[in-house]
């Protein structure tokens, strides 16, 4: 991502509805992963550290970030590992394994996202479990994605091709940012179509909208308890490592 994107996410990560809807989703859909007491569980590409938090809830936290920019908040963070790297060199992780591996819209950010998942992989104890996060569907392409340096969006079939050719079996995979996804789709096809190079997750809203959106976003953990939704902005999907 550029630099500056990084000074917007410190800004906005603890009250911007996509970060804290979001941040709600991935925590239900981490609980139930059935991930065990006290893990040990690598961030990879923590960005400013805005996760870190939640995922203490769950374990002990490593988080590997080479952003100079990034690196300068996750030094804030308090009891937590920082490996300085870039997938798909794990230098940095020497030996280490995890019993949970995330990275939350990270995958898109990396040019060879296969050679990334073959490295990281071996990084996964017998047993362990990984969550991804990913942007959905190139047709919603936009100035968004080129100003964070994304390589590409996927959709449901184009990311499990990518893990089944790193050898990644997925449990789950689902679609979310659904109840969004058409006002979202429709903003993001009039700002191409006019060439305007702002995108809707753009600053804070007001107080009032930004509670309102944070609400609705967040809203579908509860559908998601049940079922995956069909469409969306976003993707997660979990994989999970056989034991020997």
């Amino acid at each position: 991502m550029q630099d500056n994107v990084y000074d917007v996410l410190a800004e906005n990560e603890e009250q911007h509805w996509w970060a804290v809807g979001r941040r709600a989703i991935l925590h239900s859909t981490l609980t139930s992963m059935n991930i065990p007491p006290n893990a040990e569980i690598l961030e990879v590409g923590a960005g400013t550290g805005g996760n870190i938090s939640m995922l203490q809830s769950f374990g002990n936290v490593t988080v590997l970030e080479g952003n100079p920019n990034g690196l300068k908040y996750l030094r804030t963070k308090n009891q937590v590992s920082i490996l300085e790297g870039y997938l798909p060199d794990t230098t940095a992780l020497s030996n280490k394994q995890f019993d949970l591996i995330v990275l939350f819209d990270v995958l898109e950010h990396i040019e060879n996202d296969h050679q990334a998942l073959v490295a990281l992989q071996k990084h996964l104890k017998p047993g362990g479990k990984m969550l991804f996060s990913v942007p959905a569907f190139p047709m919603l392409w936009s100035h968004h994605d080129v100003v964070n340096q994304h390589f590409r969006r996927y959709t449901k079939s184009t990311l499990r091709r990518v893990f089944a050719e790193s050898g990644l079996e997925v449990k789950r995979i689902s679609y979310f940012n659904f109840f969004l996804f058409p006002v979202i789709t429709v903003i993001r096809g009039i700002y191409n179509l006019f060439g305007i190079k702002g995108h809707d997750q753009e600053g804070m809203p007001s107080p009032v909208v930004n509670n309102i959106l944070t609400k609705l976003f967040a809203s579908e953990k509860f559908l998601l308890r049940y079922i995956n939704l069909p469409f969306g902005i976003s993707l997660f999907a979990i994989i999970d490592k056989q034991k020997q």
